[in-house]
């Protein structure tokens, strides 16, 4: 079984990046997905990535991805960094779950 490859939707300005039915600008959108989002990669196309978030697939601009890193253990972290971590991935979980595309 070959283990699912992760990435971290990044952008330098906005706070979601579009994601779109096929590897093309102009394509249709799927959804909007926040900064920070997890998503899974499926493969990649050229300068497009074939990506999941949520329930639904599409495209994304492969310049808004980046790999995803080990986090250190929560062990390591203070109770504020744990508590920032845990709202972050709230929001990250409602925005997926609220999301209208």
């Amino acid at each position: 079984m070959v283990e699912a490859e992760f990435a971290i939707v990044i952008a330098d300005s906005g706070s979601t990046v579009n994601m779109r039915t096929k590897a093309k600008s102009s394509a249709p959108l799927v959804e909007r997905v926040p900064l920070g989002a997890r998503v899974e990669v499926l493969g990649t196309c050229g300068s497009w990535t074939k990506v999941k978030f949520g329930s639904r697939t599409g495209y994304m601009m492969t310049k808004f991805l980046t790999a995803e890193q080990e986090q250190e253990p929560d062990e390591d972290l203070t109770l504020e960094e744990r508590v920032a971590r845990l709202e972050r991935r709230v929001a990250l979980l409602e925005a997926s779950d609220g999301a209208v595309g």
